[in-house]
């Protein structure tokens, strides 16, 4: 015989205490999640020969493609690091100075005029082979022959000058020459320095080389790519992520999956009225829709249905944490079915969203999981 619950006269619950008892769980389960998966989940990874020799594979392929754009001169590596290189905005500094140095030594005189001293060595201005934008459209594209096509049977440096460096700088900021790197006009050169130096703004002209600086870089990374030896080393990085990922995903859940029961899912079962701290904080119970006590089976049930809501936060931290990309690696499959973060984040976020709309809507203000368990929630805060 099925017993009356003790909260069955006590009022519906609130639509912002359900909110709020759903909050409370999900931030504490997102707390506890993210400790597990870097304690232990990772802790389990450092110990997995496979995740290490992927992992391994990674960061060697990514520091031998950092290497051949260092190489090229269209990323520039830190001193003493195979990984790090510089920012966009340091890369730029680098370029821009010796190209002010360049002009410099040409127009020195009117430098001076200006007011501006500069020390000019050997090495501090912009040459054919130190040039951080021309050397690889003039040099590296023609030792390794990477895309040879592109220069359309022009000269390598008057393709450089004509289809990619006046294509995004006007050119009369230049004093072009033949056989040689144009030179930045003298006028223009002051304007870039007194900026660089902090002695005069010239904010517009300064981020207008800095955009087209940054266009014309990702220009050459775009057709390194097509670099046999590099895209070998891509190839392997992405396989070597992917499969690294796929077990990264795995521990994130397996982490979650613990916080989870431990929060929800072992109070739901067996605490006394069933409560998780959620409900215990917002005073919430459920019974039955009949006002019955809630059976063990329909408990489980719903913590499943409500998993299906939580499992939102794991997919999103795995799509902070790792990437987009990450989100469509295969995390199992069902027959013919492949499941990856991606498929659960939309189903997640689909019932999550259904879940709310059908208790923003309903009179009574059950939720989704509410009637598929023929349960609902009361508020005992006038419980004695």
């Amino acid at each position: 015989m099925k017993n009356i619950s003790k909260y069955s006269k006590m009022p519906l619950q609130t639509i912002s205490r359900k909110v709020w008892s759903s909050f409370i769980d999900g931030l504490l389960l997102l707390v506890l999640g993210v400790l597990l998966t870097l304690t232990l989940g990772f802790a389990v990874l450092k110990n997995n020969n496979t995740f290490i020799k992927y992992n391994d594979q990674c960061f060697d392929n990514i520091s031998e493609m950092y290497r051949i754009q260092d190489e090229s001169k269209l990323q520039i590596l830190h001193e003493n690091s195979d990984r790090k290189v510089l920012s966009p905005a340091d890369y730029f500094d680098l370029y821009i100075y010796k190209q002010i140095k360049l002009s410099y030594k040409n127009f020195t005189d009117d430098f001076k005029s200006a007011g501006i001293t500069l020390e000019v060595n050997e090495d501090d201005y912009s040459k054919l082979l130190n040039d951080e934008l021309a050397y690889y459209f003039v040099n590296y594209k023609v030792t390794n022959n990477i895309n040879i096509e592109m220069f359309n049977n022009k000269n390598p440096l008057e393709f450089f000058k004509e289809e990619i460096l006046f294509k995004n700088i006007k050119k009369e900021y230049y004093v072009d020459r033949i056989d040689d790197l144009p030179i930045i006009k003298s006028d223009i050169a002051i304007k870039l320095y007194k900026h660089y130096s902090e002695i005069e703004k010239n904010t517009d002209l300064y981020y207008e080389f800095s955009d087209a600086v940054l266009e014309i870089r990702n220009i050459g990374l775009t057709d390194l790519k097509k670099y046999e030896v590099f895209d070998n080393h891509y190839v392997l990085y992405n396989e070597a992520y992917s499969i690294m990922s796929k077990y990264e995903n795995i521990a994130l859940v397996i982490s979650f999956s613990i916080a989870f029961a431990l929060l929800i899912f072992i109070p739901s079962i067996f605490t006394k009225d069933s409560v998780t701290i959620g409900k215990l904080l917002t005073r919430t119970r459920e019974i039955h829709n009949d006002d019955f006590e809630i059976g063990r089976l329909r408990i489980v049930v719903r913590s499943l249905l409500s998993y299906l809501i939580y499992i939102f936060i794991v997919a999103f931290i795995s799509l902070f944490s790792f990437g987009f990309e990450n989100l469509k690696n295969i995390l199992f499959s069902i027959g013919s079915i492949d499941i990856s973060f991606l498929i659960l984040l939309i189903m997640s976020f689909v019932f999550m969203i259904m879940n709310f709309i059908v208790i923003v809507l309903t009179p009574t203000h059950r939720s989704l999981v509410d009637i598929l368990t023929n349960t609902k929630q009361m508020d005992t805060t006038t419980f004695i």
